[in-house]
């Protein structure tokens, strides 16, 4: 769940993982006009096309995207 709690009423959206060793990284940071799915689409879409992922990574952000498309 999103909240919107800034003065222009964009909400800020961050892509958190867990590496090997349990701590938390995040990857991704957007600051996003609105909460549709066009708009996750795209930004899981860049964050695909903007990293170097090995296999595993490529195909569970692959499934996100056509769970996002499909929903």
């Amino acid at each position: 769940m999103m909240f919107k709690t800034n003065q222009f009423d964009m909400i800020l959206m961050l892509i958190i993982v867990v590496d090997n060793n349990f701590r938390n990284i995040i990857v991704t940071a957007a600051i996003l006009e609105d909460e549709t799915e066009t708009t996750f689409t795209w930004i899981l879409q860049e964050l695909k096309n903007s990293c170097n992922f090995t296999s595993t990574c490529e195909q569970y952000l692959t499934k996100a995207l056509y769970s996002c498309k499909s929903s």
